[in-house]
């Protein structure tokens, strides 16, 4: 009887203990914290934070740029790199944002995308404020972390 009862008493403890590893286990799989944390955080004067920007299977991020800068703008040309620092090169596009309004815009393919894999850098803005004649062009960032769509 007492071996019986030793027995119940082992498979009791380790079924508890077994039971817990399960239900972390499933946590785990269900939360997925190791995943990126998919962020846009912009310079002052611009938002891109609401929709999140896409990272689409191209390397291309498509993304909702709110304009709240004093004033009408023209975007000329955009940049995705993951190297910090203004860009020399950008792809010429021409979009105006009105003050407190909103666009979509697409960056070109990003500098080092891998398909499939996380992408952590920045999405450089070159602009000009729409009453502005000179050729001045002020540039915007905002650092990005996305995972792919497709």
């Amino acid at each position: 009887m007492y071996r019986a009862q030793a027995a119940m008493e082992y498979l009791m403890t380790y079924g508890w203990a077994l039971l817990a590893i399960v239900i972390v286990i499933a946590l785990l799989l269900y939360l997925n914290p190791f995943q990126i944390q998919e962020v846009c955080v912009p310079d002052p004067g611009i938002d891109c934070t609401q929709p999140l920007p896409v990272l689409k299977s191209t390397g291309k991020v498509n993304f909702t740029l709110k304009n709240g800068l004093p004033g009408n703008i023209i975007v000329t040309g955009i940049n995705c790199t993951n190297i910090q620092g203004v860009p020399t090169h950008f792809q010429s596009v021409s979009v105006t944002v009105p003050q407190g309004g909103l666009a979509s815009i697409e960056s070109p393919t990003c500098l080092n995308f891998q398909t499939g894999s996380p992408y952590q850098g920045y999405i450089y803005i070159q602009y000009r404020f729409a009453n502005d004649e000179s050729t001045t062009k002020r540039v915007i960032s905002a650092r990005i972390k996305l995972s792919p769509q497709s």
